[in-house]
C-alpha cells in the first residue's frame, strides 16, 4: 500500500522532451510572453501544474490565490517561466525509455485526455460561465494530475492495475483503491493542497463528478474533506467538478480516451442536468469545438487527434 504523504514530497512531475524544447525556443525568440508560449504551456498538465504552483508559492506574494495557469503565467512572466521549464524532468528520467507507448500504459494519451479534457471545459465555460473559462481550463487539463503522477512514479503497479480494471471490469479509482489503498483522486488532492492551489482548485481536482452510485459518491465527497471549512464553496465545486466531468467524456468519446482509466461511467445525461443544460446546448457549439481541440492536439502530438 501506497503512502499519501510521499506524492505532498513531490516538487513537480515530468513532460516530454519535445514539448520542453518547443517552450525553451520560443522563450529564446522573444522577451515578453507570446500566444504561442501560453498556448504551449496551458495545454500540458505537468508543466502548467508546476507553474501554478510557483504563482501560489508565499515567495510571490500574491494577495490572493492565482487559480489558472493563464493567470500564473502573466504573473511569473518570461524568465520565471523559463526557469520552471529548464528544471522540468523529461519522462526518460523516470524509466520510461523513450517507450511512451504501452497497451496498459499510454503515456501520450493521457496527455491528450487531459489536453483535450481542458479545452472542452475551457470551451463550456467560453460559452456559459466565462469569467470562469481560464480556471475551469486549468482544472479540466490537471484533473487527471494526481493518475499521472501515480504513473510516473509507479509504472509497474499502474500497468497492473490497468489489466485488472480491464479484467473485472471497473473503475480505475476503485482498482486503484484496491491495490494501492488510495486513489488518483486521492493524489491530486493532496498534491494540490501542498502546492498551495486555491481551494476551489483543490475541492475540484479531489472530487469524482463520475460517481456511479451512493458508495462512489462517499469517496467522492472523502475526497473533499478541504471544504469542511470553507462550507460556501461546495456549490461553486459541484458544479464546476460537473463541467469537468462532462468534458472528460466529450474528450473521450471524441476519441481522445485514455486507455489506462478506459470507458468512462456514462454519467453524462446526469451531469448536464445538474448544470440545467441539454444536449442542444452541447449540439451548438460541438462542431467548433472539435475542430478546436484537433487542432491543439495536432499542434502538439501530430497526427493523434481523434476521430
Amino acid at each position: 500500500m501506497l503512502e499519501i504523504e510521499e506524492f505532498k514530497k513531490l516538487n513537480n512531475l515530468p513532460s516530454f522532451p519535445q514539448q520542453i524544447v518547443k517552450v525553451l525556443d520560443r522563450l529564446g525568440h522573444t522577451s515578453s510572453l507570446d500566444y504561442n508560449i501560453l498556448k504551449l504551456i496551458q495545454f500540458d498538465p505537468t508543466m502548467a501544474a508546476r507553474i501554478l504552483h510557483m504563482a501560489n508559492l508565499p515567495l510571490y506574494g500574491y494577495g490572493a490565490r492565482v487559480d489558472s495557469v493563464q493567470q500564473a503565467s502573466g504573473l511569473l512572466g518570461p524568465s520565471v517561466i523559463k526557469s520552471i521549464i529548464l528544471t522540468t524532468p523529461i519522462l526518460e528520467r523516470f524509466g520510461v525509455n523513450g517507450n511512451y507507448h504501452s497497451n496498459d500504459l499510454d503515456f501520450p494519451k493521457m496527455w491528450i485526455h487531459s489536453m483535450a479534457t481542458g479545452i472542452i471545459a475551457g470551451g463550456l465555460a467560453e460559452r456559459w460561465d466565462p469569467l470562469n473559462a481560464n480556471f475551469l481550463c486549468t482544472a479540466g487539463l490537471l484533473f487527471d494530475i494526481g493518475k499521472i503522477a501515480l504513473a510516473v512514479q509507479y509504472p509497474k503497479e499502474m500497468q497492473a492495475i490497468s489489466k485488472a480494471r480491464k479484467k473485472k471490469k471497473i473503475r480505475l479509482i476503485h482498482a486503484e483503491i484496491k491495490t494501492l489503498g488510495l486513489s488518483h483522486s486521492e493524489v491530486a488532492r493532496e498534491m494540490a493542497r501542498a502546492w498551495n492551489f486555491p481551494k476551489n482548485m483543490v475541492g475540484v481536482l479531489g472530487s469524482d463528478p463520475l460517481a456511479e452510485d451512493l458508495k462512489e459518491k462517499v469517496i467522492r465527497q472523502l475526497a473533499r474533506t478541504v471544504t469542511l471549512q470553507s462550507p460556501f464553496l461546495l456549490p461553486a465545486i459541484e458544479k464546476n467538478s460537473a463541467v469537468v466531468g462532462l468534458a472528460k467524456i466529450l474528450a473521450s468519446s471524441w476519441g481522445y480516451e485514455d486507455d489506462l482509466e478506459g470507458p468512462l461511467p456514462m454519467q453524462y445525461d446526469a451531469l448536464l442536468d445538474s448544470l440545467e443544460k441539454t444536449q442542444e446546448d452541447i449540439n451548438e457549439m460541438e462542431e467548433d469545438l472539435r475542430k478546436f481541440v484537433a487542432f491543439q492536439i495536432d499542434e502538439s502530438f501530430p497526427g493523434e487527434s481523434g476521430s
